[in-house]
């Protein structure tokens, strides 16, 4: 929604910007979502608690990204998880009646919306074909292949295996020994902040 933010003229007629410090809780689990938030600046997550305290990390957001929109006009229009800012950040809101109003009388709006509608939508299929794989070894070839596509890299930058384990759902003691198995097995490599294919992998050559 960058051109979105870009546009002097819906830019005014949105609310004023609100701010959040790091780790503060803009929406909790089960709240009603009345209004999408455009990322202006900054990045956060939307966390799920399970019934034994595992925190499982549903979806990350960063600049220019939007929440609520799958929401909004939902029947059952609940935050599925803890929408929690991970740094500073900056979140401009559209209330419905708005919302139908930018979606009736700009096609730029509509067109940045729809698009972004599309894009989330190939992302969430991508995550729950990661998440239905029948081991975590393919788990992590699958979550890796699509990383790289997205960055554009040879390298994926990793905050911490904690917060890799919650993206694949599993437990960090057992994400870490098939790390390592793969790491042995010559399938990939990793440090403290990046995770990459390995050049002579026969996983990577197909992929050519």
């Amino acid at each position: 929604m960058k051109k979105i933010l870009n546009n002097d003229f819906l830019k005014s007629k949105m609310h004023l910007p609100c701010f959040y410090p790091k780790n503060y809780t803009i929406a909790f689990e089960g709240d009603q979502c009345d209004k999408i938030g455009i990322i202006a600046e900054g990045k956060v997550q939307l966390i799920h608690y399970t019934h034994d305290g595992d925190e499982i990390i549903l979806g990350e957001l960063k600049q220019y990204d939007v929440f609520g929109d799958f929401l909004i006009h939902a029947k059952d229009s609940v935050y599925p998880g803890n929408l929690t800012a991970i740094e500073e950040t900056e979140i401009i809101y559209i209330n419905k009646e708005q919302l139908d109003d930018f979606l009736a009388t700009s096609s730029e709006f509509r067109s940045e919306y729809l698009s972004n509608l599309c894009r989330k939508a190939s992302e969430m299929n991508t995550i729950n074909k990661i998440l239905h794989q029948s081991s975590l070894e393919k788990k992590i070839v699958l979550w890796l292949e699509n990383a790289l596509l997205t960055a554009k890299s040879d390298k994926v930058k990793i905050e911490s295996k904690e917060s890799l384990a919650k993206r694949l759902n599993v437990r960090r003691p057992s994400l870490s020994r098939t790390l390592g198995k793969m790491k042995k097995e010559g399938i990939l490599d990793y440090n403290r902040a990046y995770i990459w294919i390995k050049p002579t992998c026969e996983f990577k050559q197909q992929k050519k």
